[in-house]
């Protein structure tokens, strides 16, 4: 199964091909739609693998920026449509989770929206070899920075916060939670990218997960597409197993 997967929610955006989870080659750009389709076929020949041997189409749909999320998503709705392929669509904050990898604590990921704001969920990730490694202890949420530094410290147990708010919630959450029990992803790693969608678009495909072109709409980062954190009940953190 050979799988492209693009991601335009951030910046920089970026593209890669994977033959299921192997990656053949990625590409990171300065912005959303900077010749990104001459991008898509330099990477195919760069992989070898021409678009008519790639099966799945994926992108994210969000929590995202506006501009950004509608340029990938046109973008991979045209060529599933054109080259009659399988669409997936993820989660951002999914395939954040998904590229930190398989971790014995509770994954927090916190990712910019605007402002002082994040957008923020909590998951347990499983060996990449599971059915499903992913498992959503929350739905998305906006939260502001106060919040997310209360929310760890209301979590049992240790966490590892992940996402490109990260670095700035973790110093702070430190000082509310004991020394150890707070483990940061950082680099590459935290950050939003092809990668990852590429990881969580083979989970999705392998349970049939597919989109319909014609009804793929954006998530965008704010209600009401993504609720506020007071809506949510986080009682449940105490004990999230």
């Amino acid at each position: 199964m050979n799988i492209l997967a693009l991601c335009t929610a951030v910046s920089p955006t970026s593209v890669a091909l994977y033959h299921e989870q192997t990656l053949l080659a990625a590409y990171l750009q300065a912005h959303p739609g900077e010749e990104l389709m001459s991008r898509i076929q330099a990477l195919c020949i760069q992989a070898a693998c021409p678009l008519k041997k790639v099966h799945i189409i994926a992108a994210v749909h969000g929590p995202g920026a506006f501009t950004g999320l509608r340029i990938g998503l046109v973008t991979a709705k045209t060529l599933a449509q054109t080259l009659e392929k399988k669409l997936v669509t993820v989660d951002a904050l999914e395939a954040v989770a998904m590229q930190a990898g398989p971790s014995v604590q509770t994954v927090l990921v916190l990712q910019k929206a605007c402002r002082d704001e994040y957008n923020m969920a909590l998951f347990g990730v499983d060996s990449l070899s599971a059915q499903d490694p992913l498992r959503r202890l929350t739905p998305n949420a906006v939260v502001h920075e106060s919040q997310a530094v209360e929310i760890l410290a209301q979590t049992q147990g240790p966490v590892t916060v992940t996402g490109d708010g990260a670095a700035l919630i973790y110093p702070l959450a430190r000082k509310r939670n004991k020394p150890g029990l707070i483990y940061l992803v950082s680099g590459g790693q935290a950050l939003l990218t092809a990668q990852g969608v590429a990881l969580r678009a083979y989970v999705l495909a392998k349970q049939k997960k597919f989109a319909d072109p014609l009804h793929v709409k954006p998530i965008y980062s704010h209600p009401p597409n993504v609720i506020y954190s007071k809506n949510i009940d986080y009682e449940k953190l105490r004990n999230p197993a």
